[in-house]
């Protein structure tokens, strides 16, 4: 409750806390709805120079919401750091386009994940997410899955089979070697050269395809690179 001195008028307290906190004085008239007819000093001015800010905040705005919407465009590509199945396969896809890969189709339901061509080669790419590291079991998958192209394809053959793992996908891209934790065991390693393929991480790739959009790796350079590998693939930048 307001108290205010015994004697004195309650209007002396009131007064100031309504100036203050409604901004308004009770012995004051209210303004006319004639009032904005009448032109403060200055005031084409000051209106002119309000009317060019808001132009120039507007322009601003926009330019933020186009950077922003690139932003979130090129999120997208952070999926290869923590999706598995289906929705990895997809930004896998995506992403090796990007890369120079243009001839690229979906592999047989069951089968090969992706089939791609370049430099007149043709490469067949098995793709997973998986919570540890790559082991025998999935490059022996890829080894079937080519196998069974060329099966269903006795004119074509395989140049390159590449392993692309998102391996640790619950840990941050940045730790998922410390602590001594390997990304592919030696037995899939060894499994891998015996078979002529290659296996990527997903975080390798993730600063490939940074740098090619950013412009220091050249279209199609991936792939001229890992055709002549066999074994595990690290991209350094």
């Amino acid at each position: 409750l307001l108290h205010y001195p015994i004697g004195s008028n309650p209007m002396d307290a009131i007064r100031p806390l309504v100036k203050k906190f409604c901004d308004l004085e009770l012995n004051s008239s209210a303004e006319p709805i004639w009032i904005d007819s009448v032109l403060l000093p200055n005031q084409d001015s000051i209106d002119n120079d309000i009317s060019s800010l808001n132009r120039e905040i507007e322009i601003l705005q926009n330019q933020k919401n186009k950077f922003l919407d690139q932003k979130s465009v090129l999120s997208k590509w952070r999926k290869l750091l923590y999706e598995t199945g289906s929705n990895l396969e997809e930004i896998v896809f995506e992403a090796l386009k990007i890369l120079g890969m243009d001839n690229i189709q979906y592999g047989l339901k069951g089968s090969e994940d992706i089939v791609g061509e370049i430099y007149d080669k043709i490469f067949l790419f098995e793709v997973k997410g998986i919570s540890g590291l790559v082991g025998r079991k999935e490059v022996l998958s890829l080894v079937r899955h080519i196998d069974e192209y060329e099966t269903r394809n006795p004119d074509k053959n395989v140049s390159k089979g590449v392993l692309i793992a998102n391996v640790y996908r619950n840990i941050p891209p940045l730790i998922r070697e410390d602590e001594g934790r390997e990304l592919f065991s030696s037995d899939a390693i060894n499994h891998a050269k015996r078979n002529n393929l290659v296996i990527i991480d997903t975080w390798s790739l993730y600063k490939i395809l940074v740098d090619t959009i950013e412009g220091r790796s050249r279209k199609g350079s991936l792939f001229s690179e890992i055709i002549v590998i066999d074994g595990a693939y690290k991209y350094h930048q």
